[in-house]
């Protein structure tokens, strides 16, 4: 088995960094691209020290529960997801972005059938959308890209029916 040698580290970090380079300069705004940067290894450091951290497992997990008298959910795994909820709040909040909604049938209709066509691709594509975009997704592999593409050309077409129809 090769070993990875301190040469393949600055390798690596010469490879990291000229491609932040090309992100900002191509981009232009450095500090989305640090952020997402950022963010792809926080993920990866999550992942390592809990492989099943990612939101659409830990539901699936939760609803196993019901079904299965033996099955538990570590404190660990409950306070990673409880974590995440406020670190998604506080950052609405603290970005003036949160915006109640009042509930009314007519969203909650439209919210439902977006989660069970959501749920059939989820189980279709084997996992929910952010393990595709944060675990699949970072691999570059040629079965990553249909996943990927299929959710961003639902997200195009379901902002189309929307534009299209509300108006």
């Amino acid at each position: 088995m090769p070993e990875i040698s301190s040469r393949h580290y600055w390798l690596l970090i010469g490879v990291v960094a000229l491609v932040l380079i090309f992100l900002v300069a191509i981009h232009g705004n450095k500090h989305l691209v640090f952020s997402s940067m950022l963010l792809g290894a926080l993920t990866s450091a999550l992942y390592t020290f809990e492989p099943l951290w990612t939101p659409s497992v830990f539901f699936y997990n939760v609803s196993q529960l019901f079904w299965q008298a033996d099955m538990a959910i570590s404190a660990r795994r409950i306070a990673v997801f409880v974590m995440l909820l406020a670190g998604m709040l506080s950052f609405t909040v603290y970005g003036k972005m949160f915006r109640f909604e009042a509930f009314t049938p007519s969203k909650a209709g439209v919210h439902l059938l977006a989660g069970i066509l959501m749920g059939i691709g989820a189980s279709m594509m084997l996992g929910g959308n952010d393990s595709q975009i944060l675990l699949v997704f970072p691999t570059l592999s040629v079965a990553s890209s249909i996943p990927m593409v299929s959710i961003a050309t639902g997200i195009l077409v379901s902002l189309w029916c929307k534009k299209r129809f509300t108006n």
